[in-house]
């Protein structure tokens, strides 16, 4: 009888296995979190959603009918999980379902019912205990996503964490100090405080960030001389690797850098203090200066790479200055740069800084997005709300940013699709865009919103003045066939009930 309940299962486990083995390997895009929730990222260049047995999922195309490479265990897409489309420094995760927005409030916006909620799924948790995610990476600025090992990777000041999608079986990667490394207490920023990972980037199964390291000056044992330094961090290996330090790179002013599909695109100053852009291979061997032709001082702190080209916010500074610190802006212009044939190209036209008789600029550009067709952008312009007494002078608040514009990435047809200045009168409510991310193929769109009014200001009993004339707060738009935002809806914040 035993032979043959176990001839019985041999058969049954035979019959799994042929079954098992029949079927096609699930893709990364169609891992699912803790609550049965699809997940996906915003790399891919365009995704089409299908229902499958009543589950969501998302699908995968490239352009020009590219394919995907193929590792060991995993397919690597086209663009390598490079984040694109928006700054390095504004990160929001998409999912089918939600947006994940970190930075001060850790919350996600909730795709079900237009609003916001903290980035908890502990339905007994108030948010008020330390050990409550919204509280240990309230002040995170730096969050990816990584579909290599479908979680989500947090900056905590000098340490590295990884979690969850549902903010569970929190791990800490990497600690550089003890700023970050206990989740117990609450980090203090302060000027005190000593280094702090940044621009955090992944490319496969690695990501790239810096952070400041020192090392002893002229062997001295007293006198540190500090360097940003590049490293990399392998998630299948849990190896940690300075760039930096590996091929003999010193710089203190390493703090900005794109990956693109090949290579590592940053920019330094050099001994003149001149900004010079560079290349180097992934691993920053085989670094390069990039002859940039006319376009002297190019920086990428403020570019977005879109998978294709990064498109540059370029200051042109006034010939009649020395290089060095303190130069005077004479333009903005956004410009396009190949990382593959370092070709430039001109996208917009010049926007001259001008500066009226309260040192006020105004002309600057800030690119906020950009999707396969378009390009968000501001163009400063500054508009007095009012000025207070200070003990320390008079104190201006502006709108800066009241105008948003879009153009074509060619540069042709630009129109404002949003104006938050309504009136000349500094008491009638105006609003800014700072942050924006768009969502369901350029039809909705999350944005942090600047709110400015004047009011009275009240007197201290310093003789100072005080009045809070400018606040934020995220809201949801819906963007019509013209491309104008409409149908602004306040995101206040709430609790997931």
């Amino acid at each position: 009888m035993k032979k043959i309940t176990a001839l019985i299962l041999s058969i049954i486990t035979l019959a799994v296995i042929i079954c098992s083995c029949g079927k096609n390997t699930k893709p990364i895009e169609t891992q699912t979190d803790e609550n049965g929730e699809i997940i996906t990222t915003t790399t891919t260049k365009e995704q089409a959603t299908t229902k499958n047995t009543s589950k969501e999922t998302t699908s995968t195309t490239q352009k020009n009918g590219e394919t995907t490479k193929k590792s060991d265990e995993f397919e690597f897409p086209e663009d390598h999980y490079i984040d694109t489309g928006y700054p390095s420094n504004i990160r929001y995760i998409e999912t089918p379902t939600r947006v994940i927005i970190p930075r001060l409030e850790f919350t996600y916006y909730s795709k079900l019912d237009d609003e916001r909620y903290y980035f908890c799924f502990d339905p007994l948790c108030d948010h008020s205990v330390q050990s409550c995610p919204v509280n240990i990476f309230y002040c995170s600025d730096e969050c990816i996503f990584s579909p290599y090992t479908n979680r989500l990777y947090m900056e905590r000041y000098d340490t590295l964490f990884s979690m969850k999608f549902d903010g569970s079986d929190i791990r800490m990667e990497i600690s550089f100090g003890d700023v970050g490394s206990d989740i117990t207490k609450d980090p203090v920023r302060s000027s005190g405080t000593y280094g702090q990972i940044s621009c955090l980037q992944q490319y496969d199964n690695y990501l790239y960030f810096v952070y400041p390291t020192s090392i002893k000056k002229d062997n001295s044992d007293s006198e540190l001389q500090s360097f940003w330094s590049l490293f990399r961090y392998d998630l299948k290996t849990k190896k940690l690797e300075n760039l930096s330090e590996n091929v003999g790179y010193e710089s203190s002013y390493l703090s900005a850098f794109t990956l693109t599909k090949n290579k590592i695109i940053f920019s330094d100053m050099t001994e003149n203090r001149g900004v010079r852009l560079f290349s180097a291979n992934l691993d920053m061997t085989d670094i390069k200066e990039i002859d940039t032709g006319k376009y002297e001082n190019l920086a990428i702190s403020q570019r977005i790479y879109d998978g294709e080209k990064l498109y540059i916010e370029h200051a042109e500074y006034k010939k009649s200055e020395n290089t060095g610190a303190n130069l005077t802006t004479e333009s903005y212009q956004i410009i396009g740069f190949d990382p593959d044939t370092y070709e430039i190209t001109e996208v917009s036209e010049k926007s001259y800084m001008l500066v009226s008789d309260n040192k006020t600029a105004k002309g600057r550009i800030e690119i906020y997005a950009i999707t396969d067709e378009f390009i968000y952008y501001t163009i400063w312009d500054s508009f007095l709300i009012g000025t207070l007494k200070t003990k320390y002078g008079e104190q201006p608040t502006y709108n800066f940013r009241h105008t948003l514009y879009r153009m074509k990435k060619d540069g042709s047809d630009e129109q404002v699709i949003f104006e938050g200045l309504t009136s000349k009168d500094p008491k009638v409510i105006s609003y800014s865009i700072g942050e924006l991310y768009l969502m369901d193929g350029g039809t909705k769109a999350i944005a942090k919103v600047m709110q400015y009014q004047y009011s009275t200001p009240r007197i201290m009993p310093d003789g100072s003045e005080y009045a809070n004339w400018q606040g934020s707060f995220y809201a949801s738009f819906d963007i019509d066939d013209n491309g104008n935002f409409v149908n602004m809806h306040e995101l206040a914040l709430d609790y997931d009930e």
